[in-house]
């Protein structure tokens, strides 16, 4: 074997050599390494969940002991006599008038045995005002209930209407709530919630649904309000956004009505809506406002004003932009 031969193989030696000490490197030292690695990984991404899962579980225990200070006593014969009581006092104290409470049925929930719904309905008659003031006694009273359902009829289209008022109430009564004589836990249990102030609740008796025309604040004329030749020409003006709700969470939802067809159309943050001939989707409901978009351009409507009041808002694009400048 010649020189040129030697060198060669000593160099094909060499490389064979390098070859395989980086597989024994990369499989006695880099392997275990990266398999260490991959398990803090795996047990840090394990850890993490549980805290989440404790830090829920403290949250819910949080919530649920604030529940039980809410509650309705545990008993639930107790509770519906002395929440049927409360209702008939609160609506007095709003001053409305043929105030009749009737409670219904009592829905014992078999999840868990935990709690029972106390439902009553709850008819009366005054002013626009008397019901606000009902309506915002109620929300604010603390107590673990709500308001399921609402209705209000009128036969009366002028000035400031008598309306008849209809609710169905629902409260919970825990099982394992303070056994006690009386209806709230605490005299400051009102305290133990966040009630919206008490001017969110002016716009129900100052924009009536039973008077035929606009009647809530001034706006400026549009064009289409120029080329109408007659109100019958455009329903829109009749299709009303009268009220919002949240069942105590973050999340709102709102009401259309139509009282030429008595129709309602219920609307919700992603859902779609089809009344009077006006359809689109929801884009977002607040307290006050609602926004939809209806072929492809977005419109606000506030609480208590008709499709004829839509304000046309700026395509979502632009208004990120403004705001980034």
């Amino acid at each position: 074997m010649n020189q040129r031969e030697k060198l060669m193989a000593g160099g094909l030696l060499a490389v064979l050599g390098l070859w395989q000490g980086s597989v024994q490197y990369q499989s006695f030292v880099m392997g275990p390494v990266e398999d260490r690695q991959r398990q803090i990984t795996e047990r840090l991404g394990r850890l993490d969940k549980k805290e989440i899962e404790v830090a829920k579980g403290v949250e819910a225990t949080r919530k649920y002991k604030l529940w039980k200070q809410r509650s309705l006593p545990p008993d639930p014969v107790n509770a519906a006599n002395l929440y049927q009581n409360w209702l008939v006092e609160l609506a007095n104290k709003t001053k409305l008038t043929d105030v009749a409470v009737t409670p219904k049925s009592m829905s014992v929930k078999s999840k868990g045995d935990v709690y029972t719904v106390v439902s009553a309905d709850v008819v009366g008659k005054g002013k626009l005002s008397q019901v606000r003031d009902f309506l915002y006694e109620f929300r604010s009273s603390g107590l673990l209930h709500r308001i399921a359902k609402v209705s209000l009829t009128s036969s009366q289209g002028t000035g400031d209407p008598t309306v008849e008022f209809t609710c169905t109430v629902d409260g919970l009564a825990l099982k394992d709530a303070t056994p006690r004589s009386t209806l709230l836990s605490d005299p400051k249990v009102a305290e133990l919630v966040k009630t919206p102030p008490k001017d969110d609740f002016e716009l129900i008796s100052k924009s009536s649904l039973f008077v035929r025309g606009y009647n809530g604040p001034p706006r400026e004329p549009r064009k289409s309000d120029t080329q109408r030749t007659s109100p019958d020409d455009d329903p829109r003006q009749f299709i009303r956004l009268t009220s919002t709700f949240s069942e105590g969470g973050e999340e709102y939802d709102a009401t259309l009505y139509d009282p030429t067809t008595n129709k309602t159309a219920n609307l919700f943050a992603g859902g779609e809506f089809s009344i009077g001939g006006v359809s689109g989707k929801v884009v977002d409901v607040t307290l006050d406002f609602v926004v939809l978009e209806i072929q492809g351009e977005r419109f606000r409507l506030d609480l208590g004003h008709t499709l004829a009041d839509l304000e046309k808002m700026p395509p979502a694009k632009d208004a990120v932009s403004k705001s980034d400048g």
